[in-house]
């Protein structure tokens, strides 16, 4: 078993040496992030038009009007599509990337590199199918209201753990060996989550919630000590072995 203060005490024992190198960690990860989004916000800020002026002529006012409303809807679709393809193709391997250096971190390891993880070794379709169907099977169970959306998400939420130690483990595998982990820990994890909503409160008063962005080493590092235990627990349990997850190596 876990407790709040035994995750979060471990977590900041990580911190206390590595804090800048989970804030670099981050920093790249947000920067590319950034930086694939310039199209799609791009496209938005071109095209934004809010209204179209309208004169004696109304007729050839509202047949414009129409055409660039339309026109619009189009760009929109294809903005959001965009954003959608980068978020799946470049944001979700990434950060199975992150979780791994977050991982590595608690060994003494400081290699940015395991940022790429996902993009190496052929890794990188596994990777990006397995987070896909996360993705969509939570947004199904949301469509059932906001609980049974919440306890999905909990559910898969050790999924980029499982996949930054094995990402060749395929995403039935690693959606299921999720749910076990989290089997009778769903009322603590959320508990978990809550107790960081007075340090997110508090960060968007600081610097106009920059202080959020301090935050995040904390949080991460808390959930990888989160995901170490539930994954202690199973393999002493029968549910995966080291083999599975190449902790073998």
């Amino acid at each position: 078993m876990w407790s709040r203060k035994e995750i979060k005490s471990n977590a900041k024992t990580v911190l206390r040496k590595y804090y800048w190198w989970g804030i670099l960690a981050i920093l790249i990860y947000s920067g590319i992030s950034l930086v694939c989004s310039i199209p799609s916000s791009l496209i938005n800020s071109i095209f934004h038009i809010n209204s179209f002026p309208v004169s004696r002529h109304i007729s050839f006012n509202y047949f414009l009007f129409s055409y660039f409303n339309y026109l619009r809807s189009c760009i929109f679709a294809f903005s959001s599509i965009l954003s959608t393809a980068i978020a799946f193709f470049v944001t979700y391997p990434l950060i199975v990337g992150l979780y791994k250096f977050f991982l590595n971190l608690r060994n003494g390891k400081t290699d940015l590199s395991d940022l790429f993880t996902s993009f190496k070794d052929g890794n990188y379709l596994s990777v990006v199918g397995s987070l896909a169907w996360r993705a969509l099977f939570t947004f199904l169970w949301s469509l059932l209201f906001l609980v049974p959306g919440i306890i999905k998400s909990i559910s898969y939420s050790m999924t980029p753990f499982i996949l930054a130690d094995n990402p060749k483990i395929g995403y039935k595998r690693a959606l299921k060996l999720s749910m076990a982990m989290t089997e009778g820990q769903k009322g603590a994890i959320f508990v978990l989550w809550l107790s960081f909503i007075g340090w997110f409160l508090l960060g968007i008063f600081v610097c106009c919630g920059i202080g959020d962005f301090f935050l995040i080493p904390y949080i991460i590092s808390t959930f990888s000590e989160l995901y170490v235990k539930l994954r202690a627990n199973a393999i002493n349990n029968g549910i995966c072995t080291l083999e599975e997850l190449n902790l073998n190596a």
